[in-house]
Formats: C-alpha cells, sequence, structure tokens
C-alpha cells in the first residue's frame, strides 16, 4: 500500500449483547467498557488501494492499477470508484454514518481527490 491515509476513523457501534449489559446495573457494565478491546471502523484509501475496516476487521482491500476519484453518496450510503475505466459501488450502511460524519467524510475525500492530480 502506498502512503495509506485513513480518510474515515470511528470507534465502533456495541454489538446487541453488549448495549443489553451496558443498559443494565452494577459492576458489570463499567467492566465491559473498561476492559473490552476498542474496536474501531476505518476507511483507508491509498494512491491505488482502497480499505474498509468494520470493528478492527478488513472487510473489503482492493488494489487497483489506478483510481481517478472517489465520491461519497450521502443518501445511498456508498463510495462510487471511479478506477481502471470502471465505476465501482461500495455500501457502507455497516458503517452507520451519521449527518456530521458524512460531511467531514465528503471533506477528506474531496481532499484525497485533489492529491490524485
Amino acid at each position: 500500500m502506498d502512503r495509506p491515509v485513513i480518510i474515515f476513523q470511528k470507534r465502533s457501534e456495541p454489538s446487541v449483547g453488549e448495549a443489553l449489559l451496558l443498559n443494565s446495573s452494577g459492576i458489570l457494565p463499567f467492566l465491559i467498557t473498561h476492559l473490552r478491546n476498542k474496536k474501531f471502523d476505518s476507511i483507508i484509501f491509498s494512491k491505488n488501494t482502497v480499505r474498509l475496516k468494520l470493528k478492527n476487521k478488513i472487510v473489503f482491500d482492493k488494489t487497483f492499477v489506478h483510481i481517478k476519484s472517489i465520491d461519497y453518496d450521502s443518501i445511498k450510503e456508498s463510495l462510487k470508484i471511479n478506477a481502471d475505466g470502471k465505476i465501482s459501488q461500495l455500501s457502507l450502511k455497516a458503517f452507520r454514518i451519521t449527518y456530521d460524519e458524512a460531511k467531514r467524510l465528503k471533506g477528506e475525500i474531496d481532499n484525497f481527490n485533489r492529491s490524485l492530480r
């Protein structure tokens, strides 16, 4: 990977079981929040690679010959990657991106696209 750039990173949402335990009272929620591994969701780009991580696990990793541009569609919650003469679309619904995070993500993608030129 050629100089990877973390475009987006946030702490992962807790699982259903963790959420139930965190909402209960007692010492157990305290222990869970302080002892569990920190899991992050990340979107990482480089000059010719796109990598998506959910809860510290790589869910998508693809190397392209040449990436022309990347765009984020906030309505469909997806990335559009214009590379190698094709347009690929990746769903980001699992990332649960909020409105403010989407604005920040679009800004970071614009900066990344400028660096490709």
